[in-house]
């Protein structure tokens, strides 16, 4: 079992099978693009943000929380590649676009 604390400490579990499961699923549906360890930060930060979230239902929600905060910060790695590349510097406040 997989427990996560909350900030009030009730507890959260996920089978540990399950948590496995849903790493290998995430890992290879973003190939290389993050680490299954960069899979199982954001997986138990999801997890840590469901608290209180029905236990049954813990396995789905926090497989989705998990692939749209992964695709998300895929989303701003490409972005700031783009103005990197397009404008030669790295992006920052100075050089934000609004």
């Amino acid at each position: 079992m997989i427990t996560v604390l909350d900030t009030t400490q009730s507890r959260h579990t996920m089978d540990l099978g399950m948590y496995e499961q849903t790493v290998a699923r995430l890992s290879a549906e973003f190939g290389g693009e993050v680490s299954r360890r960069q899979v199982e930060s954001v997986l138990r930060r999801c997890l840590t943000d469901l608290a209180g979230s029905p236990v049954g239902a813990m396995p789905e929600l926090s497989e989705r929380l998990a692939r749209q905060r992964l695709a998300d910060e895929l989303d701003v790695g490409v972005l700031l590649s783009v103005v990197w590349t397009y404008t030669g510097a790295p992006l920052s406040a100075s050089n934000r676009v609004a």
